[in-house]
């Protein structure tokens, strides 16, 4: 083989591997940048982001977070290969890397967020999945901040009335409810079990509640609303050990078919943890 023809098959070899990892790492405002384009039809300069590639975001040094001053989405192409996971965004731990502000939304879809910086202590609606890669410029209202030490979400939380409201008429929210960052179908990764377990927390606080499915390992938000965040059809998970039990498990179900599978897969559970238990000496 010529030198020349090893050459080629190196570089070939090389761009194929590149391709395989299909990553991006870059500086949020270079992102922003590089793969947002007005939206089709969108109204007032709102503005589309493509994802394909996972996506890995480092903050340079003596930058700010990057201004979203505009109704931005993120969305993650779907693959048509179904071994295939949605896009990822590692956010390395970072904190503020976007700003929303003042009259802007950001909408994150069909992605899978890493090492999320989430609350670890008590979780209040307010701090509810406030992750802290996202900043906001525009200050919540004397009216939202009003009784934040109680955990009644009525009164915390000025959208919680309205969440059920939504759904009498056509999903179409109050004007006086306009988070900022929405989220959906999107999978939250944090390396703290703790502050998956907070989350776990104030869903159990808040139950029974057709909002929250409850398990060992994982928070799935069904739909809920707060001053800050709008989740549909979130996963909340963990990277670290151990898994923290849950103060509860709750299931939502829509039949008694559901409720039975329900009520199985839970005993499932229930038996591999206490057969996972270490046995104390006699």
């Amino acid at each position: 083989m010529t030198c020349k023809r090893a050459l080629l098959l190196l570089f070939k070899t090389i761009i194929f591997t590149l391709q395989c990892q299909s990553q991006l790492i870059v500086p949020p405002a270079a992102f922003v940048a590089q793969q947002c384009r007005p939206a089709p039809g969108g109204t007032g300069g709102d503005v589309d982001c493509y994802i394909s590639d996972n996506i890995n975001f480092y903050q340079e040094d003596g930058s700010g977070p990057t201004s979203i001053s505009q109704n931005t989405r993120f969305l993650g192409t779907l693959v048509d290969d179904a071994s295939l996971d949605i896009p990822v965004l590692e956010l390395g731990s970072l904190t503020d890397l976007f700003r929303i502000e003042a009259g802007a939304t950001l909408t994150l879809q069909n992605l899978r967020l890493r090492s999320v910086v989430l609350p670890e202590g008590p979780v209040s609606p307010l701090s509810f999945l406030a992750a802290s890669a996202f900043a906001f410029a525009a200050p919540l209202s004397n009216e939202t901040t009003t009784g934040t030490n109680t955990t009644s979400d009525t009164a915390v939380n000025p959208c919680s009335a309205l969440e059920s409201q939504a759904s009498l008429t056509n999903g179409v929210e109050a004007p006086s409810c306009s988070p900022q960052l929405l989220l959906q179908d999107v999978v939250l990764e944090t390396k703290t079990c703790s502050a998956l377990l907070a989350h776990q927390e104030l869903a159990c606080r808040l139950a029974p509640s057709p909002h929250f499915a409850v398990s060992p390992g994982s928070l799935v938000v069904l739909s809920y609303t707060t001053p800050r965040v709008r989740a549909r059809n979130v996963t909340l998970t963990c990277s670290s050990q151990p898994l923290l039990t849950p103060p509860c498990v709750a299931a939502v179900v829509g039949s008694g078919q559901q409720l039975v599978v329900a009520l199985s897969t839970q005993q499932v559970r229930h038996r591999a943890t206490r057969s996972a238990r270490p046995l104390s000496a006699a």
